[in-house]
């Protein structure tokens, strides 16, 4: 089998859902945000402050194809805006299947704002994600799923995550794979 690409919107659960999927098919775990902060030892609201957008758009394009070129069959889970690039649409397309998390911008936000004071509250501090920290975070969250849409539509498996646990999302898409693979 070749990569499994989680794709969608901030707080769709991609990082949740890609590290109980990669139990459920034992396969290795890579996390694109994960793996720029490690490299470049700051925060990823840190690099889009220092750098802007554009400079982290660049890493995490470096980021995807380094990993999808290395790692043999494994779950990858991108940053939200990974699509907008062009050259990563086609990686992950040439490289493996990519599974679309959906989610409701509102329901994005609630559990982006649960994470946010979990975090607060077992004494760590907490990062708001770049782009949704203005003024309006639910009117960019809209904003980005309008403009995002069309790619995060590529995929070839959809899968929502409303309404399910994160367990109850990885097996279904677990159970979706191995149908295809049967």
């Amino acid at each position: 089998m070749r990569h499994i690409f989680l794709i969608g919107l901030s707080g769709s659960g991609k990082s949740t859902v890609g590290c109980i999927l990669a139990q459920h098919l034992n396969k290795p775990l890579f996390d694109i945000d994960a793996l720029i902060e490690k490299e470049y030892g700051e925060s990823i609201s840190a690099i889009f402050a220092r750098h802007g957008e554009e400079y982290f758009r660049s890493l995490e394009s470096r980021m995807l194809a380094q990993v999808a070129r290395e790692a043999g069959s494994a779950i990858i889970v991108t940053g939200g805006g990974v699509v907008v690039r062009s050259e990563n649409r086609v990686v992950m397309a040439e490289q493996g299947v990519r599974i679309f998390l959906q989610v409701e911008p509102h329901v994005a936000l609630q559990r982006l704002l649960a994470q946010y004071e979990a975090e607060q509250s077992q004494g760590r501090t907490p990062e708001l994600r770049p782009l949704l920290s203005g003024p309006d975070p639910l009117a960019t969250l809209k904003g980005l799923l309008n403009a995002r849409l069309a790619w995060y539509n590529e995929a070839e498996l959809a899968c929502s995550t409303q309404g399910k646990s994160a367990e109850q999302v990885a097996a279904e898409i677990a159970s979706e794979l191995t149908g295809r693979m049967d």
